[in-house]
């Protein structure tokens, strides 16, 4: 440290012990016992300039001395050398100092030191000036009388500059959070407001998974059947696409047994149709054929009066499906079994958000369903408005009986057959060993003659034969082909080897898939 300064040095006897008083109540505070303390005040300048430490603070060592610079003894339970810690800010300090009653007639000076870990530095000495040795008339051999009440408190002085900021205090703990109070009643609803125009639609939630299907209900009986119109010309059929790879057939569901086929009474006039009985249990579907075209649409009739539509259920997530069996051989039809009780409807998935709805009116009850008259032309599509709020469900009309089928259309010439092939199947799996044949014998005398034969075999995925023939008297056999280097390695096949008919040579073929000429051997191994 290399700069001290003291600012001052009072003595805690000029302190005012009062506390001042509005004059409209005018009073006097009691007195209070002075201490002997007295405040040092300074600025400290480090190597790097003004110091600020104000967390703990700066450790200074104060220590009384005379004017030889000993140290002076302290009446208990004070101290000499006296440590303080005091808060820095931008140099200013300011410290208690506190020896006791000690000062008297004897000149004294403090030494002041500063400590930093296991370094002490001594900024240097300062003499004890008048006023704190004013402190001796608090003792009591000075002939002095006791000390007069304390006269009014004066009027408060000018407001000093205020002092450098203290640094800011850690913060408390946050305190428990209050208990949420009670929900107040809900208010009442307000009147409807007038629907607003229809914003734009926002675009479609995901698709909730598909509950299962609920049992089907009893069907309602046929009309009768409409005359079949003429079959129209069916579209020139597309190029068929590659076939693609069979997958592994699924384990065939078992079918059911078949019932006893009632007997076929005389074709007479159609008559009514009977209540068809309940549904049997369904087994696995097979796959689904391609889809045909469509026809074209037949004319809408007038739609009725809709019954506000009761609320949805919630939709169960749909189970995995299971593999279709192959499908057998339809049987003669038996009697319809029950229908088996319909299974328990899956968790509900995730909604997509819904997006605000519009309060609707009240519906009135739904009219009786008028005939169907012959559709118009359709009209432009109005913006659509606010959906309402949905009323009860009315009750549901009559269903009205079913109109005629319409004609099935003529089947179109078949499309033209694709010449692009098929991918090859699965090898099938290797035929079993036929049995080992006699042994043959070869008599002690029989010889052996291996003949050769050399051709040029041409490029540009061309075959070539060549037969190697025994000597006269000779029988082959057996037989094979050479063809040496790396281009017979990479582009040469063979693709037949066997005896001719006559079994007196041996004939190989081969197939030279590579751009220049390869020169091949053909091999015939004879014997008596």
């Amino acid at each position: 440290m290399n700069r001290n300064r003291l600012y001052s040095m009072m003595a805690a006897a000029l302190l005012t012990a009062g506390v001042a008083i509005p004059s409209a109540q005018p009073a006097f505070a009691a007195p209070v016992a002075q201490t002997t303390a007295f405040t040092y005040q300074g600025q400290l300048q480090g190597p790097g300039g003004l110091v600020t430490n104000t967390s703990p603070g700066v450790t200074f060592i104060f220590t009384l001395q005379d004017s030889s610079g000993n140290s002076v003894s302290v009446p208990s339970p004070f101290q000499n050398p006296l440590t303080v810690v005091a808060p820095v800010v931008d140099g200013v300090f300011a410290a208690n100092v506190d020896f006791g009653l000690v000062f008297g007639t004897t000149q004294y000076q403090l030494q002041i030191q500063v400590q930093q870990g296991s370094n002490t530095y001594t900024l240097g000495t300062q003499p004890i000036n008048t006023v704190p040795v004013a402190q001796y008339a608090l003792s009591s051999g000075n002939g002095m009388g006791p000390t007069g009440p304390t006269g009014p408190a004066g009027a408060d002085g000018a407001t000093g500059p205020a002092g450098p900021a203290g640094a800011t205090g850690a913060t408390g703990a946050a305190g428990p959070a209050g208990a949420t109070g009670a929900a107040g009643p809900a208010g009442a609803t307000g009147p409807m407001g007038p629907a607003g125009a229809t914003g734009a639609t926002g675009a479609a939630g995901p698709a909730g998974a598909t509950g299962a299907a609920g049992p089907t209900g009893a069907t309602g009986p046929m009309g009768p059947a409409g005359a079949a119109g003429a079959t129209g010309a069916a579209g020139p059929a597309g190029a068929a696409g590659p076939t693609g790879a069979t997958g592994a057939a699924g384990p065939a569901g078992a079918t059911g047994a078949a019932g006893p086929v009632g007997a076929t009474g005389p074709i007479g006039p159609a008559g009514a149709t009977g209540a068809i009985g309940a549904t049997g249990p369904m087994g696995p579907a097979g796959a689904t054929g391609a889809t045909g075209a469509a026809g074209p649409a037949g004319a809408t009739g007038a739609i009725g009066a809709t019954g506000p539509a009761g609320p949805a259920g919630a939709t169960g997530a749909t189970g995995a499906a299971g593999p279709a069996g192959a499908t057998g051989a339809a049987g003669p039809a038996g009697a319809t079994g029950a229908a088996g009780p319909a299974g328990a409807t899956g968790a509900a998935g995730p909604a997509g958000a819904t997006g605000a709805i519009g309060a609707t009116g009240p519906m009135g009850p739904a009219g009786a369903t008028g005939a169907t008259g012959a559709a118009g032309p359709t009209g432009a599509t109005g913006v659509a408005g606010p959906a309402g709020a949905t009323g009860a469900a009315g009750p549901t009309g009559a269903t009205g009986p079913m109109g005629p089928a319409g004609a099935t259309g003529a089947t179109g010439p078949a499309g033209a057959a694709s010449t692009v092939p098929g991918p090859t199947g699965p090898t099938g799996p290797a035929g079993a060993t036929g049995p080992t044949g006699p042994a043959g014998s070869i008599a002690a005398t029989a010889s052996f003659v291996t003949n050769t034969t050399t051709a040029t075999c041409s490029g540009r995925n061309s075959t070539c034969t060549l037969t190697t023939s025994c000597p006269t008297g000779k029988t082959v056999i057996g037989g094979g082909l050479s063809a040496g280097g790396a281009a017979a390695a990479l582009y040469l096949d063979l693709t037949e080897s066997y005896p001719n008919a006559a079994h007196t040579g041996w004939v190989i073929s081969a197939a030279n898939w590579g751009n220049g000429n390869l020169t091949i051997t053909g091999y015939a191994i004879c014997a008596n």
